[in-house]
Order: C-alpha cells, then structure tokens, then sequence
C-alpha cells in the first residue's frame, strides 16, 4: 500500500505512531512492482465525489453486503506452489491461476488459486467463496462477470440451484468488468511488491512458484487494512462487525525469515538460557483457520509449508547473512522485541514437527515412535 495509507494507519493508532510524521521514503520494491509507461499527451485528473462513484462510493445501487459481486479469472504462466505440497509436485497438480470475487458494497476481496481453469474448479471456488460469506451471515445473491467460462452450461445450473442471477459484460467490453479488473491489478501489485522486496533482502530464497501465497497475504492486508475513506476494513463492512482488535497489528513482512522455536531438546533437557534451538523457514501468511498470530512457515529444506506458533520475525531481514547453525549475532535482540511466544525453561512445550528436526534428531523421534508403538502392540 502507499505510504499515504500506512501514516494515516500511524495517525489513527494502527501502526507505531512515528512512521505517520516521517518523510516518505522512496522504495526500491514499489518503483520496480508498479512500473509502467507514462501516459502521452495532456492528462486531466477529475476526483468525482462520493455520490458520482468516486473513491469510497458504493457501485451502483449495491447497498448490501452480497447484493451484487463481480466476479473474473486470473491466469499465471509460472506455476504456483501448493499450500499443502510436499517436495515435487507434479506441474499439472501445480496452481496456474484462479477466481476473483469482488464485493461491490464493502470493497471486500476474496481468491482462490486453481489448479485448472475449468467450470468444476470455478464451481468449487464460488463455492469456498459462499462458504466463507456465509460464515459471516451474508447470502451471496447477483453475480457480475466476463464471458467465458461463467456462460458454461455448468455454471448456469449451479446458479440455478443456488438460486442466483448473473449479468455479463459485452463482447469485448472488459471495462463493463472493470471492478474486478482494477481489484485484480491491485491484489497483483500489492503481490508482486512483496516478492520483489523479499528477493532483493534474501535472494537465496526467493522462489517465482510462491506467487499463491504471496497474493492471498496480499488480499489478506487488504481484508484488515482500514480503509481511509471510512476508517473501517472491508471485512468489518462485510461482517458488520467492529474489530475488538486491528487484526493489521499481528502482521509480518512477507518473505522475512522466521525461526521455529524448539523450547526443550527432545529428551527434555534445558537449553542454555541464551543458545538458540532454532530450524530457520520463510514466513509466506496468515493462517485463517488459526488465531491471527499464527504464521504459515515454509520450510526451506523439505518445501513444506505448516502453521506455526513458537516463533521470532525478523521482519528487517538482519540475520539473513548467518550461518544456519551459527549463533546469531542479534539473538537476544530478536528475543526479546520479536518474539511471539517464548515458553519459560520450566515448562514443557510441545516438541517441534517432525519435519523441521535435523538427521540426528530425526532418528530418535522415528525410535521413540516405534518403541511407543511397540507398547500399544503388547
């Protein structure tokens, strides 16, 4: 987002209040993400006011959540990373792209990455996408959308049964669909910035195939963020409901490293109260099936990305420069800003995942089950 957006966030208590009365700086992420070619000839900007369908009008006559959500397609030559994959997968079990649904009324933006195209998978995402609506008490009513798959016989009946209309844009005419096109630029963008800003920190880590995660952190911003026009996110206009908590105020940069901690060795011994037992992954979002402060950790080895919550952020990508099993110089620094949760030495956590565990570790977590297993048998 503009650095506009984040010191009015500053102003009103969302982020520190410092980084609202600071010069905007000029960032190396954003001019290479959003750059485009310069408009020629005479240009003249007219800002229309609310009631014309300028910035923070409702589309149209839509004045309820669900009354009308445009809806299109998105399309990714580089094939996306599986949120649930597991070493190499197979390229036509990979994402390619996926369907975006925009909600006219609250601004509120929801993805779901496919691994195909076709109606099945679409029917699938309008459904996950009714689902998550649902939760919130809305009923999905007009859909609005391109021609293309969304005319396919299939689809129609599903509209059919769910007892939902569609209206479609010309022949030609995309900027009949311009909300979900200019969302799913935004969304894109807002993305791309992202990944770029992490390869520049950490190039050893940067990988084109994690375009799914980064583009459903990014709407994920964009559901929490209040917005400047209203003060309120769009997911609270959605919902109705007022956040008790900024939801924006647990999050991390995208792509920074984040350690694993492993509070106790496997045999129950304490650690030296300044050595790090740590398995160093990649942060890549927000779990919506946990609490917000739970991170989606991609683990560097194995590829494997899992939910995790004994860990530290190094959202300034200080430590990137380490050795894996080298103490870190900042260490005690990171502990003690950086930290979500620490357990203290004399209580037991719960032990690492298995996958994050080294060889050695590893052998005696594959004898401990086997001798438990062992036990059950007899």
């Amino acid at each position: 987002m503009g650095f506009g957006w984040l010191q009015w966030l500053g102003h009103h208590g969302y982020l520190p209040e410092p980084i609202a009365n600071v010069e905007k700086p000029l960032c190396a992420s954003c001019r290479f993400a959003t750059a485009h070619h310069n408009s020629v000839g005479k240009v003249i900007h007219i800002q229309l006011p609310k009631s014309q369908g300028g910035s923070g009008a409702i589309k149209g006559n839509d004045l309820k959540p669900g009354d009308r959500i445009s809806v299109d397609q998105y399309e990714s030559t580089v094939l996306g990373h599986l949120w649930g994959s597991k070493g190499r997968t197979r390229d036509d079990n990979m994402f390619n792209g996926g369907t975006i649904f925009v909600n006219h009324a609250s601004r509120l933006i929801h993805v779901d990455h496919q691994v195909s195209l076709n109606a099945s998978d679409t029917i699938c995402s309008k459904i996950l996408f009714e689902h998550m609506a649902k939760t919130h008490g809305i009923a999905i009513s007009n859909y609005h959308g391109d021609n293309g798959i969304f005319t396919t016989a299939s689809f129609h009946e599903h509209l059919v049964t769910m007892d939902q209309s569609i209206c479609f844009s010309g022949v030609g005419a995309h900027h009949q669909n311009g909300v979900a096109e200019r969302n799913i630029q935004t969304i894109v963008y807002h993305a791309c910035t992202m990944m770029l800003h992490a390869s520049l920190h950490w190039p050893e880590a940067s990988d084109a195939s994690l375009w799914p995660m980064a583009l459903s952190y990014a709407v994920y911003l964009w559901q929490f963020t209040p917005s400047m026009d209203t003060g309120l996110a769009p997911l609270e206009l959605f919902s109705g409901t007022k956040f008790d908590f900024p939801l924006i105020c647990n999050t991390h940069i995208w792509g920074c490293p984040v350690y694993v901690l492993d509070p106790h060795l496997q045999d129950g011994k304490k650690l030296p109260k300044w050595k790090p037992r740590a398995r160093r992954g990649c942060f890549v979002g927000n779990s919506l099936q946990h609490a917000s402060a739970i991170g989606k950790i991609l683990n560097l080895t194995t590829l494997t990305i899992s939910p995790q919550y004994h860990i530290v952020y190094d959202d300034w990508f200080s430590t990137i420069y380490n050795e894996e099993h080298e103490i870190l110089a900042n260490w005690g620094d990171l502990l003690i800003h950086n930290q979500v949760w620490v357990l203290p030495d004399d209580v037991i956590g719960p032990p690492l995942h298995h996958e994050w565990l080294d060889p050695a570790e590893l052998k005696i977590f594959e004898y401990e089950m086997a001798q438990k297993d062992l036990k059950l048998v007899s």
